[in-house]
């Protein structure tokens, strides 16, 4: 992981590879921001618009992620599955899950054949969560801004992974 020292933390960039649940390597985009007296608690951030939502337009820490440093939190961000650095740029968010050319039509090669897109971020979660947990940390969860389902689903598959969840559900 590439390392910079911030003032009050040090922030890390890199690549989570780990093998899918359908048996493909993947390789996820994520940062920690480690706090200078980092405990053992961790906060895995899982949101909508994927790991540049912890900081703000000057590339700061937004200020709920600045206060969880300053209580010795690390915080993990991650882009999950066509987030982030898997879009092409300019471009904000996938409007729609991945479908053959030309089989736009038959649903099943999406939802049968291959693991839709809320899936695949699922497993995404899980992957980050036991990689946190195999580092002897104490893992909290929280999504929102779209991520609440993927986070529930994470969560329910893996609930010894994670110390507790927060999920926004949308209503």
């Amino acid at each position: 992981m590439a390392s910079v020292d911030r003032v009050g933390y040090r922030e890390q960039r890199g690549l989570l590879r780990y093998r899918t649940a359908d048996r493909h390597d993947a390789a996820l985009p994520l940062v920690q921001l480690v706090p200078e007296s980092a405990g053992q608690r961790c906060l895995l951030w899982i949101d909508g618009r994927g790991k540049r939502s912890l900081f703000s337009d000057a590339g700061q820490p937004q200020p709920s992620v600045e206060r969880l440093l300053q209580e010795q939190v690390t915080v993990v961000g991650v882009d999950l599955l066509h987030q982030g650095e898997f879009l092409a740029r300019g471009v904000e968010q996938l409007d729609r899950v991945r479908w053959l050319t030309g089989e736009q039509a038959f649903a099943g090669w999406t939802y049968c054949y291959n693991m839709p897109l809320a899936a695949q971020r699922a497993n995404d979660v899980m992957a980050v969560g036991i990689w946190l947990r195999r580092s002897g940390r104490e893992v909290d969860l929280l999504g929102w801004h779209g991520a609440g389902p993927w986070v529930i689903a994470a969560a329910g598959q893996q609930p010894e992974t994670f110390r507790s969840v927060a999920a926004d559900t949308g209503g």
